[in-house]
């Protein structure tokens, strides 16, 4: 995460995490980072699955923790670098009381009674991805005329097939697929 926001020109978008200050897991931003996207103009969409909500006691992860995660985004970086990545369709370990899109109403009310403003949930549950998305179409387009894509100038790449439970991230992952050329 630091690389990237060391080198980008875009505004990065971390789509499924959450806070490792709060939850110590691989996938959580920690709070150097966070604070960065005030400056890269990003944006951080706080997960919904239990272990990286809690990682001490997952089966205790609730609303009020998303909530918590929400909230402290906000702290290190403010309402314009936070969005929802709940991860509906990625998991079954769900916080608990958030189980789909239907209970996005609880969600908004437990932020809104820890303050937030009208404007401040429109950020929260869309404003800020159009936004960084909009953004990053532009960098896109600017770009484009001065550079070829990755894929044209990694000389030697090997793309990866993917059809495993478990992340290539993970050392010691079992599944992990040998290296291979897309037709």
């Amino acid at each position: 995460m630091r690389q990237i926001l060391d080198i980008t020109t875009s505004p990065v978008i971390f789509s499924h995490s959450s806070c490792y200050g709060l939850a110590a897991n691989y996938r959580n931003a920690p709070d150097d980072v966070i604070a960065r996207l005030k400056d890269n103009g990003g944006v951080l969409m706080v997960m919904f699955v239990k272990r990286f909500l809690n990682a001490k006691n997952p089966e205790a992860a609730d609303i009020e923790t998303v909530v918590d995660h929400i909230m402290h985004v906000v702290e290190l970086a403010g309402w314009d670098h936070i969005g929802i990545g709940g991860d509906f369709d990625g998991t079954v370990t769900l916080a608990n009381g958030i189980n789909s899109v239907s209970d996005y109403p609880k969600l908004i009310q437990a932020v809104m009674r820890r303050g937030a403003t009208d404007e401040q949930v429109r950020k929260l549950v869309g404003e800020n991805i159009l936004r960084v998305w909009r953004q990053n179409e532009e960098v896109a387009a600017r770009l484009a005329p001065q550079m070829l894509p990755v894929e044209d100038v990694w000389a030697g790449r090997k793309f990866l097939r993917w059809n495993n439970p478990l992340p290539l991230m993970i050392p010691n992952n079992p599944n992990r697929v040998a290296a291979v050329d897309y037709p």
